[in-house]
């Protein structure tokens, strides 16, 4: 059984690890040179609009500590979820990401 709760893909088993570590540092390379342009929207941006959004709401209608607990809760719950959702479902439709009991199956 893999160490992973995912199923070991093909492609993985063939990579040795010094060539793992070179493509690592190849992708952090280009990260660190070419970064995200200033211009783009970036996800964390509207994450945290509605983390924004959604506190001002939340804290307006629950009045008491827990019930306010509960719905922070519920919103980091959902703030991750719905991130989940909306970063697996363009792999989904494209048939990459096959969602199984226990898990994603790649």
């Amino acid at each position: 059984m893999p160490a992973l709760w995912f199923e070991t893909a093909k492609w993985f088993e063939i990579i040795e690890p010094a060539g793992a570590v070179s493509i690592l540092l190849a992708a952090s390379g280009l990260d660190y040179g070419l970064g995200d342009p200033w211009n783009w929207l970036h996800p964390v941006q509207v994450m945290g609009w509605a983390i924004a959004y959604l506190s001002k709401i939340l804290l307006s209608v629950f009045k008491r500590p827990f019930t306010q607990r509960l719905a922070g809760t519920a919103l980091a719950i959902g703030l991750v979820g719905g991130s989940g959702l909306a970063g697996g479902w363009p792999g989904r439709q494209r048939g990459v990401i096959r969602w199984r009991a226990g898990g994603f199956r790649w």
